[in-house]
């Protein structure tokens, strides 16, 4: 556990303007601390929110409740969100998208909590924006590039840290067929202070933290490219356990669920090479059970976001399988979140192959029904949670690697530079919305009558619900 000096809170270089769209930036001085909305939960402590994966939440804010418009371009951000991807005519647009993304945006999206819009970029900053206007209230610098969902709690900021690259070294120890490290550059996660951006503690890592952990009771829990999982005391950063599973993690953010029979609870996370979904003791660290699929590509489960139906008792996640050089599958199945049994499991496809890490999507679960846009068919599907039925498939423009949100019988599902709205309960396309640039791991927060979503372009975006739901 390390501790650093403030390297930048607020200041001109955070002054951004945008052509149309609302106010945005911060003034020169102090981070300012307005009083806490009742606006969005009191904490975030997992990716999208909660197990289920789905952020909507009521307010009496009035301005918020009627839909608030703004767009907050934060620092490398593209000129506009209709700027092409950088080195389109080298990389290709797919090429140039993915690039574009990793470089200057927010692969993952915001986290909404009493009013203020947190977010992180893989341009190394961290910003606390007002749910508002989208002003700045405080920024700063962390070590390396971040692509996971902002954790608050205990007052707390927590990011993780780290880099898609590998170092060159680690050829020969693939070659070598032993556990490579994934991650360029510094990795770990940073703690910083929830009223003004201060940094309270670091603690570094061997290979990345790009999943967004999990903060369960006074722990963080989390995965890395070096082939661990670890849990930390969230308040000080101090080591409580650390686990080898020789798995190194990618996209796949952590999830729990607590068994009701014994009241253990278990730490579930996803990996690549070996490809295995594990469930690890949150007291102990203890390999409790571990899965895969047949046929599992090389990316493994260290993609897909799995979810939780605490209510059934059951977890649900994904991965590409049957891959040849000419096309690939995708497995979307359900485990008994108690034992790792598998309880059913869907084959969808074939489609073409996928890029590189970017054929898994996260999943949600809202009232036994599961959700996931598939990266292999490009369709948005709906399946029975507890029977594995697919209960509807419908095609979308693009894809993205999100599963949507489900609010008042609609699904809000970010693809491409896309919003689109479908009817939750038919699958009806009822309409796209053209937000430009390119969305990653993104599910829309909605909080009243506004919709907050990050960017791949580097832009965090306010959108009034009504603008979506016909």
């Amino acid at each position: 556990m390390v501790h650093r000096s403030m390297r930048i809170v607020a200041g001109s270089v955070l002054s951004l303007a945008l052509a149309g769209c609302g106010t945005v930036g911060s003034s020169l001085g102090a981070p300012h601390h307005p009083a806490p909305l009742a606006a969005g939960p009191s904490q975030w402590t997992a990716f999208d929110y909660n197990q289920q994966h789905n952020a909507v939440f009521n307010t009496p804010n009035k301005l918020l409740n009627k839909g608030v418009s703004w767009q907050f371009r934060e620092f490398e951000g593209l000129p506009s969100l209709s700027s092409p991807p950088i080195d389109e005519s080298l990389l290709g647009p797919t090429g140039a998208g993915i690039a574009t993304n990793h470089q200057f945006g927010d692969p993952v999206g915001a986290s909404v909590v009493d009013g203020v819009v947190y977010a992180d970029t893989n341009t190394h900053y961290v910003y606390a924006l007002n749910a508002l206007n989208g002003h700045v209230l405080w920024a700063n610098t962390t070590v390396n590039a971040n692509m996971s969902n902002p954790l608050i709690a205990d007052g707390e900021v927590l990011i993780g840290i780290g880099d898609a690259g590998f170092q060159y070294g680690q050829l020969p120890v693939y070659k070598a067929g032993k556990p490579v490290i994934r991650g360029y550059s510094f990795s770990g996660v940073e703690a910083f202070s929830q009223k003004t951006g201060k940094p309270l503690w670091t603690f570094p890592t061997l290979g990345e933290v790009m999943p967004t952990p999990v903060v369960y009771h006074n722990a963080i829990y989390f995965a890395t490219g070096g082939g661990h999982v670890y849990a930390l005391n969230v308040k000080t950063g101090q080591e409580l356990w650390k686990t080898t599973i020789h798995s190194f993690n990618n996209m796949d953010s952590l999830n729990w669920w607590t068994n009701p029979q014994n009241g253990q609870t278990e730490i579930l996370t996803g990996g690549t090479d070996p490809g295995y979904l594990y469930a690890i003791s949150a007291n102990t660290g203890k390999i409790l059970w571990q899965f895969a699929p047949n046929n599992l590509s090389a990316n493994g489960l260290g993609e897909a976001t799995p979810a939780v139906s605490p209510r059934l008792g059951l977890v649900f996640d994904e991965g590409v399988v049957n891959r040849t050089a000419t096309q690939e599958e995708q497995s979307i199945f359900a485990l008994n979140a108690a034992t790792g049994q598998l309880v059913w499991q869907d084959i969808l496809g074939p489609g073409k192959p996928t890029p590189p890490f970017k054929g898994s999507a996260a999943l949600m679960e809202h009232d036994g029904i599961v959700y996931n846009l598939s990266p292999v068919t490009h369709d948005e599907l709906a399946i029975d949670a507890k029977t594995g039925k697919i209960l509807w498939q419908t095609p979308l423009p693009k894809v993205s690697h999100g599963a949507g949100t489900y609010v008042d019988g609609y699904l809000i599902v970010p693809n491409g530079p896309y919003l689109s709205v479908l009817d939750a309960h038919t699958g009806q396309l009822l309409r796209n919305v053209k937000i430009g640039g390119s969305f990653g791991v993104v599910d829309p927060v909605v909080v009243g009558g506004t919709v907050f979503v990050t960017n791949g372009w580097g832009y965090v975006i306010a959108v009034p619900l009504s603008h979506l739901i016909p």
